[in-house]
């Protein structure tokens, strides 16, 4: 509890400090308590939904309930105030529209997919927290450089297939990643590490030109706001990402439980040689069964891993296709000033 307190006290202080050098508008006070108290709520019913069992619990129905009537007051509030603490009025426009939409889902999908095979590889492959956290140094040594020059590029380029390509590199890298052969994890580095490199790439292509989509054609002023309303869409896609992609995967694993289970029968040739060779190595009766049954989990948790990471490719195919709904980003270079400008919102895209 005091850590959530300093935090709050904390964003306040910064929100006071930024009103008073920043803003010459009054701070939408209403506005963020409201936006502040609907997510605290309908993040809560994410997070312990699968522990309470969802909706058989009471208190997660109120929540819900709450979260979402005051979700729906705050965006009457923003439209009507005149001052809002997010100018919900972009989403008329179409470029942010469909930018921020596949930002924030795009980082969703990646964030999801990270959290759930960080956790996968240790729980279920065996994977030292040493050697996890290896796979993953490429998404740190890519990212910028990639980055880099992918800036170069949309100056040059419609940023509509800069950012197509990337989403079918995606696609690409969930799909290499839904084949890892966890059993026969003989060439540690020619699996995940090597489809980590992939994904490098594809998270340094995130960023730039889906920023440069969603705030082309926008004034000056109206490009801080996109920036203020796209970044809040990308933290809360990341918030929401681990428990969603949580449950699908315990869903599909224990879906491909129970098929594993009615397939395993006594009677069945293949199922009493297993046995059999769980006997001859020690294993006797309710041993043989406890580690048959184990074995038969930790199958279902990789199929479940698989599934996960093909739903993903299919949601980036998605997007890959949806970009081409957007307005065409007119190719020019730009002036200096404006370079650094565009250059200065994408950092702060990216860090907020």
């Amino acid at each position: 509890m005091p850590l959530p307190l300093f935090v709050a006290g904390l964003t306040w202080a910064l929100l006071v400090e930024e009103k008073n050098t920043q803003r010459k508008t009054p701070f939408d006070g209403v506005g963020f308590l409201l936006l502040a108290t609907a997510l605290v709520c309908l993040q809560t019913v994410l997070n312990q939904g699968q522990d309470s069992d969802w909706y058989n619990a009471t208190y997660l129905i109120v929540l819900t309930i709450l979260g979402v009537l005051l979700l729906a007051y705050f965006i009457i509030w923003e439209l009507t105030e005149r001052s809002p603490l997010l100018n919900l009025r972009l989403f008329t426009r179409r470029n942010f529209f469909i930018g921020s939409l596949m930002l924030s889902v795009g980082f969703m999908i990646v964030y999801g997919l990270l959290s759930v095979l960080l956790v996968r590889l240790q729980a279920v492959a065996g994977y030292t927290s040493f050697l996890a956290g290896s796979v993953l140094l490429p998404l740190i040594f890519l990212a910028k450089p990639v980055a880099s020059v992918i800036h170069y590029l949309t100056n040059r380029f419609d940023v509509r297939l800069l950012v197509s390509i990337n989403m079918l590199l995606f696609a690409l890298y969930c799909a290499w990643t839904s084949h890892y052969d966890f059993f026969g994890r003989g060439g540690f580095f020619n699996q995940p590490l090597w489809s980590q490199i992939l994904e490098g790439f594809c998270l340094g292509g995130l960023f730039v030109p889906l920023t440069t989509l969603f705030l082309s054609d926008l004034t000056t002023k109206r490009q801080t706001q996109a920036i203020e309303l796209g970044g809040m869409l990308r933290v809360l896609g990341g918030s929401v990402a681990s428990p969603l992609f949580g449950v699908f995967w315990e869903r599909r694993s224990a879906f491909h439980q129970i098929r594993l289970v009615e397939n395993f029968a006594p009677t069945d040739s293949l199922s009493r040689e297993v046995v059999a060779h769980l006997r001859a190595a020690g294993f006797h009766d309710g041993l043989a069964i406890a580690k048959v049954n184990a074995i038969a989990n930790q199958h279902a948790a990789i199929l479940g891993l698989n599934d996960t990471f093909r739903f993903a490719a299919w949601l980036f195919l998605g997007l890959a296709m949806l970009v081409w709904l957007a307005y065409p980003q007119k190719s020019k270079v730009p002036t200096v000033k404006q370079a650094q400008q565009q250059v200065a919102l994408e950092k702060l895209i990216e860090e907020s």
